[in-house]
């Protein structure tokens, strides 16, 4: 299995593809660069979108294959770094192998990667409706933050997969531009891990009702907050919510489908965070409560918001620079 420990430079060119559209979307060049170890020949295409495409190549693996300008392969083998670390604490899907390369293609230098990883199935609403689904995903949000140093905020159930063996969930897509490690802010790590947890959680639970899960998010969560931030003024909450959860914003702004601005949104946000926490009392240098998800979603869209069931919802929110008009 190749595994990254951090970040790779980029090799030299080791393959040179002449004639890139006679390969049906990388056929040749998995067998090829993986020096025949794999091979799309006869495997099913499961989907594709900005996060790549995903074959089914039997004998219960699925590969993610990508190709992207040399510019972005940095960014790529920080997403395999993403993926095995997830990987190999149960978070996210078991991965059997990694491939990253540089190809000349027709002229051009790009570069392509695989995951090879367990094929595991969508997560469905049958799967959203059964006792202790959403328990297991706020665990594994809570060990991607308070274990890995990481935060994801594309959380969604599109990004949800389940293994077909044991029914255990799993947390996938961790592209480097909404998921990436911590950085901090603060002097105190544990306070910053406290936060982007509790923020994750509500991203999952808010963009699962917009797309439709409303009804099947159901049962109780635990949420810990620094203890200073009940002493905070609006305006302090405002400068957190850009310091923080930029991102989390972002991607719950689009996927609420919301007419209005993004500061709306930013609002909403930080009144759903005063409005859980308004009866807590800090207990040392913490606050922890426990609350309702239909609570959390209740506050934020209203109790009469049914959501809205997207077959093939967008994988990723376009990025800021491009969606400007958001802050107008």
């Amino acid at each position: 299995m190749s595994a990254f420990s951090e970040p790779e430079p980029r090799l030299n060119t080791r393959f040179k593809i002449e004639d890139y559209a006679a390969m049906n979307h990388g056929e040749d060049l998995l067998h090829i660069i993986s020096e025949g170890k794999y091979s799309l020949d006869g495997a099913t295409r499961l989907g594709s979108g900005s996060f790549g495409t995903v074959w089914d190549l039997g004998d219960g693996k699925a590969v993610k294959f990508q190709i992207f300008d040399t510019a972005k392969e940095i960014q790529f083998k920080e997403e395999l770094y993403y993926y095995q670390r997830a990987s190999d604490v149960g978070i996210g899907p078991p991965i059997l192998d990694l491939i990253a390369s540089p190809v000349e293609l027709k002229g051009f230098n790009v570069s392509v990667g695989f995951i090879i990883m367990k094929k595991c199935g969508p997560f469905t609403m049958d799967h959203a409706g059964q006792p202790g689904s959403w328990d297991q995903l706020d665990e594994k949000i809570t060990r991607l933050s308070e274990v890995l140093d990481m935060r994801c905020y594309d959380l969604k159930p599109d990004n949800i997969l389940v293994d077909p063996d044991t029914q255990e969930l799993y947390i996938t897509d961790y592209g480097s531009k909404f998921c990436m490690e911590n950085s901090f802010f603060t002097q105190n790590k544990r306070e910053e891990q406290l936060l982007h947890t509790t923020m994750m959680k509500i991203v999952l639970y808010l963009n699962s009702s917009a797309l439709g899960y409303r009804t099947f998010i159901y049962g109780s969560t635990t949420v810990t907050l620094p203890a200073y931030i009940l002493q905070m003024q609006p305006e302090e909450w405002v400068g957190l919510m850009n310091m923080y959860f930029y991102n989390a914003i972002e991607v719950i702004h689009h996927y609420s489908r919301s007419p209005d601005s993004y500061n709306v949104t930013e609002n909403k946000v930080i009144q759903l965070f005063q409005t859980i926490l308004y009866d807590t009392y800090p207990n040392e240098n913490t606050v922890t409560t426990t609350v309702s998800r239909t609570h959390i979603v209740d506050t934020f869209f209203g109790p009469s918001f049914p959501g809205t069931y997207i077959d093939t919802p967008t994988t990723h929110v376009v990025p800021t620079a491009e969606r400007v008009e958001y802050r107008f």
